[in-house]
Formats: C-alpha cells, structure tokens, sequence
C-alpha cells in the first residue's frame, strides 16, 4: 500500500528548471576582460547592478533572457558559463 501512496505523491511531483552559473569566476574575468565594470556590465544587459552582482556571485539565478544577454554581450557560448538544473517542486491541487 506504501508504494501506492509514494507513486500518487510522485505524480503531483514536477521538475522546476533552473539556470544556474556553472563557474562564477569565470563569469567575472569574462566581464573584466570584456572591459566592464561590474555597473557598466549590468547597464549593457539591462538589469539592476545589485541584481548583476548576485548573479555574478552565484546567489541568484538568471532569467534564460539575461542568461542569452550575458552570452550576447561576452561574446561567448551560453554552455560556456549556464547549465539547467531540475528541482524537484510538488504542484498543489488547482495549479
């Protein structure tokens, strides 16, 4: 009966992807080297500095249109510096 109750809970189960940073120094020396300083690189791609310092630093996820934007203004693969992640999020009833 366990394993009835585990597979009901398991299809309620759906994968939430995410885009993370794979190596955030990297990131950074893109950016120093591309000639930006961390308030120039957030202007060019158009988000908050304090935003374009948490995903710098790896503490915030970009969303996959700042992920290209960051791959557009550095002039580098987007695999180069992003992987998808799956994290595991139970739906609720009427969602």
């Amino acid at each position: 009966m366990a394993n009835v109750e585990n597979k009901s809970t398991d299809s309620r189960r759906e994968k939430a992807l995410k885009i993370m940073v794979k190596d955030s120094d990297k990131l950074n020396s893109l950016i120093i080297m591309n000639g930006f300083s961390k308030t120039d690189f957030a202007k060019e791609i158009k988000i908050s500095q304090p935003t374009a310092t948490q995903i710098t630093n790896g503490e915030r996820n970009p969303s996959p249109r700042t992920a290209k934007r960051i791959c557009e203004v550095l002039e580098c693969e987007w695999t180069e510096l992003f992987e998808i992640i799956k994290y595991p999020q139970i739906s609720t009833p009427g969602s």
